[in-house]
């Protein structure tokens, strides 16, 4: 079952991400806030469903809540933005890259182990840097489109 939950998620970012495409594209002027908000109130109707509206929390966690939602609202508004102004494979690329903040993290700080899944994920990260940078005609990210990977990058 936890596989089928992590296919489910990663068909549903990637839908998610061509989404966001799609809408850059066919919109006369591209409004990334109401985007996120619908997207927002989807996921919360989701949730809503899912949960069967048993709502407990602990309040202490409500800073941390809120500090989750602005980060990851940058997140999401800074790759809405820079799908927009730049190339989705790019875009998508680099706000993956993310991923390596908490890897590095956990193996510095936390003196995790790197396990046999991890050192394929990296290999495949490396391998990826390494195609990008082979292909002759390379999509090229301008200034704005980099600022706004970097939003999405660091929200992550």
């Amino acid at each position: 079952m936890p596989y089928l939950l992590l296919v489910i998620i990663v068909a549903s970012i990637a839908a998610q991400n061509a989404l966001k495409k799609q809408y850059n594209l066919h919109s006369k002027k591209p409004a990334p806030f109401f985007f996120s908000l619908v997207l927002s109130v989807i996921a919360m109707l989701f949730f809503i469903a899912t949960s069967g509206f048993h709502f407990e929390f602990d309040p202490g966690i409500i800073v941390y809540s809120i500090g989750f939602a602005i980060s990851y609202g940058a997140a999401l508004i800074g790759a809405i933005l820079a799908i927009a102004s730049g190339p989705l494979a790019l875009t998508l690329l680099f706000s993956s890259y993310s991923l390596l903040i908490p890897t590095v993290h956990g193996l510095i700080a936390l003196d995790e182990k790197l396990g046999i899944a991890g050192i394929i994920g990296l290999a495949l990260l490396f391998l990826s840097i390494l195609f990008i940078n082979l292909k002759k005609e390379n999509e090229k990210i301008n200034l704005k489109s980099l600022v706004y990977v970097s939003i999405s990058f660091f929200g992550n």
